[in-house]
């Protein structure tokens, strides 16, 4: 997880959490991503910060959504349970009993702009550095 999320806090209580997917140029939803996201989640159920911030360390964007290869390589069943795995997890992050905000720039499609939608808040950049 650490290599893909990571989290700091701090001294107000937020929690700054910055997604990098490994070896790619644009974070994508695939399913070590989702199961990195799960073990976030769960700490935050367990010990809730007094809020969340969910940004991309990568200057290509936000999220470009789901991770197209890998859902092309699931058989339907497989890829049905995937995508309700993924609903059920921004359920439980909707549901954590802090104020959350996404911080987006550039792209933010797909399974990306869910993520933001699970969020109270989203802030958008628009100028030539956000890459819209």
């Amino acid at each position: 997880m650490a290599d893909m999320w990571t989290i700091e806090r701090d001294d107000e209580g937020i929690a700054w959490v910055g997604l990098d997917a490994p070896g790619k140029s644009t974070n994508t939803l695939d399913r070590q991503v989702l199961d990195a996201f799960e073990t976030v989640i769960s700490g935050f159920e367990k010990n809730p910060p007094n809020g969340i911030v969910l940004y991309s360390k990568k200057d290509a964007g936000f999220i470009a959504g789901a991770d197209i290869e890998m859902l092309g390589e699931l058989e339907e069943e497989v890829l049905r349970g995937v995508l309700e795995d993924g609903k059920a997890l921004l359920d439980r992050f909707e549901a954590l009993p802090c104020a959350s905000a996404a911080m987006i720039h550039g792209h933010c499609l797909g399974g990306g702009l869910e993520v933001a939608l699970a969020c109270d808040r989203r802030v958008a950049r628009t100028d030539a550095e956000a890459g819209s």
